[in-house]
């Protein structure tokens, strides 16, 4: 009958490239009635059998020992350490009666095995006298110790004490396989969108890490595509970003983990840096032109930001007449692009080294992506389309899509601002009396008219009125009231105004005279005398002064 302690003792990490497996370490044929001599006069021993050591690494399953004396026996692995040994494992059986002079297997429950090492070597002790007998015949070993004060806790300077050579002892060890160590959180993804703000200091992922045997505490963790510095492993196996920026994309991070014994264990962790739509983030969507503008004109600019390069472009546009259209700045834009005006974005003047401080590399002014933004503009030669009347408000659509084909759209809405007519002032009648080359008396009556009207609106208010094809017309008959594109003085024929050029010898205006299509501006007819006023009433004051 026996009793059974353990003592556990850890070591610092140590490799052994060479895994053990099951095997037997020591005295072969144990109660094979060959072991008969019995070491029973030493008290208080220690003995390490420095030829039972081991050259593999594993896990100690267990002692065989064939028992000569009763008592307690500490059954023990030891480490050589420069001059002296180290205790790393302690078994405690106690046999106190007849029956258990015998060989005993004494196994170690699984959870309990220790790890040990290449050149560990078996001992044992007892505080009475020897209990393993020895065979000292053919073939005996001679690389066995003893120590007159044995410890069960060590460590002890075995090779000050007693040689004992010629002696093989009934006692052996047996390993056990050494199982890998593992991940616990490997082949896996983790993803981040590419506007994750990452730097050296943030963890993105942590590698953990196991192994079934308890002794094997120190394990060694590396990333082994370490090629790819993309993401860089610190000692505490986190995954970090080695740069400001990503790469939309897909990385593979390989890992090795490692034990003493050399037994490994391998996984992966996929890094996915996802990509997201440019977004346009104007707050302002509604905007104006003027509907007499025929010039090449910037509506908006589009504010966007993307970590990626994107372009942006004209999506849906309703009504589609073609007069809108998105584009970057021109060449002569970027050139005339002031530096100054980044000092909104920074609040203070500096110069452009200056922006390396902001962006840790050499500045390029190309790379101003987002000052040098997408922009609406109206074509230039667009008023003839422009019409307050038909087309109000146009809905636009801006895509802006990256290079990854990633789109994102938003609608603005482009108001016509109607053109206001200018007023026409005719300035009153100015009688002059005077004396030229004799002749007395003659007078001269001048109806001058001041038009700031242009072409474009002479013909939208034409085009709505209903006179007849080729038909004369009256100012009356088309509003104008006060206002009219003509000198009115039938006799003079210069070229004071558009109309004097075509209204010859005092005959009445119609529209193919003059270009416009279906209408005329203004009978000429002197000798007609309606209620058509103000003009009417200057015929008949002329037709007066001239009788």
């Amino acid at each position: 009958m026996f009793g059974v302690y353990l003592v556990l003792i850890c070591f610092p990490a140590y490799t052994s490239a060479v895994a053990c497996g099951v095997k037997t370490v020591g005295g072969t044929n144990l109660g094979g009635g060959t072991y008969t001599n019995w070491d029973n006069t030493t008290t208080g021993a220690g003995y390490l059998a420095k030829a039972y050591i081991l050259d593999c690494c594993g896990l100690l399953s267990g002692f065989n020992v064939e028992i000569a004396g009763l008592g307690t026996i500490y059954l023990q692995i030891w480490r050589q350490s420069v001059s002296t040994y180290k205790l790393v494992h302690s078994s405690q059986y106690t046999f106190s009666t007849a029956d258990a002079l015998t060989v005993h297997y004494l196994p170690i429950d699984d959870a309990e095995q220790p790890t040990i090492l290449e050149n560990d070597m078996l001992g044992w002790y007892t505080s009475g006298t020897d209990m393993v007998p020895y065979d000292n015949g053919a073939g005996a070993v001679n690389q066995n110790y003893r120590v007159d004060a044995g410890s069960a806790s060590g460590p002890t300077p075995f090779n000050s004490g007693s040689l004992l050579s010629g002696r093989s002892y009934a006692i052996n060890f047996v390993t056990a396989v050494n199982s890998a160590p593992f991940f616990t959180n490997g082949g896996t993804k983790v993803s981040f969108l590419d506007t994750k703000t990452v730097s050296l200091g943030i963890t993105l992922y942590q590698m953990s890490v196991t192994d079934d045997n308890k002794d094997d505490t120190a394990l060694t963790v590396e990333m082994t595509n370490a090629a790819d510095t993309t993401f860089i492993s610190d000692l505490r196996h986190r995954i970090k970003s080695s740069a400001a920026n990503w790469k939309v994309g897909e990385y593979t991070l390989e890992y090795s983990v490692k034990d003493q014994c050399l037994n490994e264990g391998t996984t992966y962790v996929i890094v996915g840096v996802n990509n997201t739509a440019p977004e346009i983030r104007n707050t302002v969507i509604s905007y104006n032109i003027k509907e007499n503008n025929n010039d090449e004109t910037q509506i908006m600019s589009l504010t966007v930001t993307d970590k990626q390069t994107y372009r942006c472009n004209l999506g849906t546009v309703s009504p589609n007449d073609g007069i809108l259209i998105i584009k970057q700045p021109t060449e002569t834009d970027r050139t005339a692009f002031e530096i100054s005006s980044l000092n909104i974005y920074l609040g203070t003047a500096f110069e452009i080294s200056s922006l390396n401080i902001y962006l840790g590399t050499a500045f390029d002014i190309s790379s101003l992506n987002n000052y040098l933004a997408f922009n609406l503009y109206l074509k230039g030669g667009s008023m003839k389309d422009i019409d307050n009347d038909a087309k109000p408000q146009y809905t636009v659509t801006a895509v802006c899509t990256d290079d990854y084909g990633l789109a994102t759209e938003k609608i603005f809405y482009v108001n016509v601002e109607k053109n206001i007519e200018p007023v026409i002032d005719v300035l009153p009648n100015a009688v002059i009396f005077g004396s030229i080359g004799g002749v007395t008396g003659l007078l001269f009556v001048v109806a001058l008219v001041i038009v700031f009207i242009k072409r474009s609106s002479i013909l939208k208010m034409i085009q709505e009125s209903t006179q007849q094809n080729n038909s004369p017309l009256y100012e009356n008959d088309i509003g104008l009231q006060q206002q009219v594109y003509q000198d009115l003085n039938p006799f003079r024929e210069d070229i004071n105004s558009p109309y004097d050029v075509m209204h010859t010898n005092n005959s009445p205006l119609y529209e193919h005279d003059i270009g416009l299509e279906n209408q005329v501006y203004q009978d000429l007819t002197p000798d007609r005398e309606d209620n058509n006023t103000p003009y009417d009433e200057l015929h008949i004051k002329i037709q007066h002064m001239k009788s």
